[in-house]
């Protein structure tokens, strides 16, 4: 197995190690800058849009409330007339046998 040696001349200059470095510590503190931008843009732009849909989110829940008790008050008063219906039925049954034994 070879070893391969650098010649002397090919030293990795201190200046970029610097460099390196300070792009090292620069990207985390970039990261933070922006989460700490996006905070308030967030709070400006996305909280009140969120907010609004609240908003029309009670006011569906309401909607269907309102809807959901018109629905029971139409289902008891379908079902009165329904009643009301076999009533009138049976009555004019009762009236028709009167009927046929009065001219029987």
């Amino acid at each position: 197995m070879q070893v391969h040696e650098f010649p002397s001349s090919a030293k990795v200059r201190p200046h970029y190690i610097g460099k390196g470095d300070r792009l090292r510590q620069g990207i985390p503190e970039k990261v933070q800058v922006n989460q700490l931008q996006t905070i308030p843009y967030i709070e400006e732009k996305v909280l009140p849009r969120f907010r609004e849909k609240e908003v029309e989110v009670e006011d569906i829940n309401k909607k269907n409330m309102e809807f959901e008790l018109r629905m029971e008050r139409l289902v008891a008063e379908a079902s009165a007339w329904q009643q009301r219906a076999k009533y009138n039925d049976n009555m004019i049954n009762i009236l028709k046998i009167n009927l046929q034994q009065v001219y029987a």
